[in-house]
């Protein structure tokens, strides 16, 4: 068996796009994994509007007013998703 390696960038990105964009290349340059992982959620889906709507349990450490505020705020789009997704392919790395 051969093993792979996985970075799993996930939300620390921060939602800064060119941090993510600096993550994939360090993973895939300095670490070289094999497959990068991100991560996409539908908030409004997940949680309920009662969690939504909640403060985030660390107020210093949230980017917005609500815990479902700061999720929305650590998200990419699905255009974004696709670059990201491009990139990976550009230093012949799994997008997942």
């Amino acid at each position: 068996m051969i093993a792979k390696v996985i970075a799993e960038i996930g939300c620390n990105h921060m939602g800064d796009f060119d941090l993510a964009v600096k993550m994939i290349k360090i993973a895939a340059t300095e670490c070289n994994a094999d497959i990068i992982k991100f991560q996409k959620r539908d908030n409004k889906k997940l949680l309920s509007d009662k969690d939504y709507n909640l403060p985030h349990p660390v107020p210093e450490n949230s980017y917005g007013s609500t815990y479902g505020e700061h999720r929305d705020y650590l998200e990419f789009s699905l255009k974004q998703h696709k670059k990201l997704k491009k990139i990976c392919e550009k230093y012949k790395k799994i997008y997942c």
